[in-house]
């Protein structure tokens, strides 16, 4: 039985958070109906779970991602009849986006679930989020619950507060507003911008009294290696970064750049360093540097047929990591010999099964989409063409090759624009690691 009721499970990746949650509840005769919310991404994965731990064959799961709302809910009251019929536990799968929607919160909440698990619950992180508010909310209706995550602050402290929220509400302050108060230094024109913490003590104190943590060391993995390509912009697009990073606009060519908040300025930096960028009247970007191109291209080159993981924060780069792909067996094309080199897993793709069985050699994931949950130990090679701020995008990724099951010593390759953003993005992910080390750790 759960005790505490509610439990954070913060494990690193591949460390087994999944055969924990598996074996909590098939080893409990009090919990009989199961909800599990998980990235979209991740839904799949957990029948493999239960066919993989579950000791016996007692339960039933309820998948189903198509068909309409209000549909789907009339499946799961069928589903959870049979399963009660036969005697089995009930395991519903939902992801975040469904389980808040209209039709659907009704209908969950009307179950009465035993159990309720937060799979990668650094989504609920926003307190403001529907899926956090609706979660809450469902706690109160739920005896057991449980996060599982590898990174619980992703960002910041903060982040703690809605993941708490539907682990046990009276451990911190009830509303985020007194949260922030109590741990954050405020400050600015609005005394609303977050500039430290403060009470780091009493913060970590607390999140510990329902957390349990185990890192890496509890993993026998092969080593990790961490390598920098670095390349330049050509003098053109190097040319129109600085204008735009001092001025806030730029002329290029016939057209012009304007650039109106700090943060829109970041996101074109970070676009051009891939040699795209996004001009006023047009509709699509235009393309002004193939220094990380060239790059890639050798990379990929130098690693024959070795299969490689391509990580990318924006769509037009993927379809730079595709162009490169597709000239590898160019001159085999019309042969026998010739086969796709290209799979992608992205907000609009997801090819991962063709690749994980061995049809393709390079996988271009979208940074976002494919950091959770999914496993790319095929692949010992992995290169950073772009990332972003987000510490729980980045460090997922990274666990994504290595894993149990990883059986080579893992390459990180990031290629980097020198005088650049990139370098800045790269500081900015290890200061914000630096931070969260030193709370958890106590040494702040």
């Amino acid at each position: 039985m759960f005790n505490p009721p509610g439990v954070l499970l913060w494990v690193t990746m591949g460390g087994g958070k999944s055969k924990i949650a598996v074996d909590l509840i098939m080893n409990n005769d009090v919990i009989s109906k199961v909800l599990i919310v998980c990235p979209k991404s991740v839904i799949a994965v957990w029948p493999y779970q239960f066919n993989t731990h579950a000791k016996n064959n007692d339960y039933d799961i309820f998948i189903e991602t198509k068909g309409t709302i209000q549909s789907r809910m009339i499946n799961l009251q069928k589903f959870l009849k049979l399963a009660e019929a036969r005697g089995h536990k009930a395991v519903v799968v939902m992801n975040y986006e469904a389980v808040w929607r209209e039709g659907a919160a009704k209908a969950i909440k009307s179950v009465g679930f035993d159990c309720c698990i937060c799979d990668e619950s650094s989504k609920i992180k926003s307190h403001n989020s529907k899926t956090s508010r609706f979660l809450g909310k469902l706690a109160d209706t739920v005896p057991y619950r449980l996060c599982l995550t590898g990174t619980p602050m992703s960002n910041s402290p903060l982040d703690v507060f809605g993941q708490f929220r539907f682990i046990d509400k009276g451990l911190y302050p009830a509303t985020f507003t007194a949260f922030r108060n109590r741990y954050a230094i405020l400050g600015g024109p609005d005394k609303n911008w977050v500039f430290g913490t403060k009470n780091e003590d009493e913060l970590r104190d607390k999140m510990f009294k329902l957390t349990f943590k185990a890192g890496k060391d509890v993993l026998d993995l092969p080593d990790a290696v961490h390598v920098e390509r670095f390349m330049d912009l050509c003098p053109k697009a190097q040319k129109v970064y600085d204008e735009m990073e001092k001025e806030f606009y730029a002329q290029v060519g016939e057209g012009e750049i304007t650039i109106t908040n700090a943060l829109t300025k970041l996101l074109r930096l970070q676009q051009l360093t891939g040699g795209w960028l996004k001009l006023d009247d047009e509709s699509e970007p235009v393309r002004l540097d193939k220094g990380k191109q060239e790059v890639l291209a050798e990379v990929i080159e130098d690693l024959g047929n070795e299969p490689v993981v391509v990580f990318c924060k924006f769509t037009k780069d993927l379809a730079v990591v595709r162009e490169v792909a597709d000239k590898l067996n160019q001159h085999k094309k019309g042969s026998a010999e010739w086969r796709a080199t290209y799979s992608e897993l992205s907000g609009h793709e997801n090819d991962l099964a063709v690749w994980q069985d061995g049809h393709t050699q390079v996988l271009g994931v979208q940074i976002q989409a494919g950091g959770m949950g999914i496993d790319l130990t095929r692949a010992s090679k992995c290169v950073y063409y772009s990332v972003g701020y987000s510490l729980g995008d980045y460090e997922q990724s990274l666990a994504r090759t290595h894993r149990p099951g990883q059986l080579e010593n893992v390459t990180y390759i990031h290629i980097k624009a020198r005088n650049t953003v990139d370098i800045k993005v790269y500081k900015a992910l290890d200061g914000k690691h630096k931070v969260i080390q030193k709370i958890v750790e106590g040494e702040i």
